[in-house]
């Protein structure tokens, strides 16, 4: 993951959806702060001060005018994602438990911390499905996902 506002980058499985937003935000309040502290200590020249202040407005109103441009032209369905309180453990765990088989399946293309509170359940679907999945050959149980069972 990219922390650095390329929100191409980003994915829940890395990230949760609110903590990405607030990253995204969280240094230009740390720039902010920063210009306030150098300032009481008397650190910043005047001209220097107006420079980084009219800098750190720029940024911050083409920051915002940029994310509402892009959360208004992208799918409304994938809105709340920027917004979740889900982690990319708790992501992973849901779509095991209520997901399909091809959902389930994908458990294994994730970091093994990420749904070790369902080993139990990931280890039975595994052994109860295995003979079907061999006869009915789904598309997604090919031999690289043979070898990351």
């Amino acid at each position: 993951v990219d922390f650095a506002a390329i929100i191409q980058f980003r994915h829940p499985y890395e990230v949760g959806g609110l903590y990405f937003s607030l990253n995204m935000i969280l240094p230009l309040l740390g720039l902010t702060f920063l210009l306030g502290m150098d300032l009481v200590a008397g650190k910043l020249s005047e001209g220097t001060l107006v420079l980084l202040t009219n800098l750190a407005k720029f940024l911050g109103i083409s920051l915002i005018i940029l994310l509402g441009a892009f959360l208004s032209l992208m799918n409304k369905e994938y809105r709340h994602t920027f917004f979740s309180f889900e982690s990319g453990h708790e992501l992973t765990r849901r779509n095991f438990l209520e997901g399909d088989d091809f959902a389930r399946c994908q458990v294994f293309g994730c970091h093994k911390f990420q749904w070790t509170p369902i080993r139990d359940k990931v280890a039975s679907w595994v052994k109860e499905g295995w003979a079907t999945w061999e006869e009915e050959k789904p598309d997604w149980f090919t031999d690289q996902w043979k070898a990351s069972v």
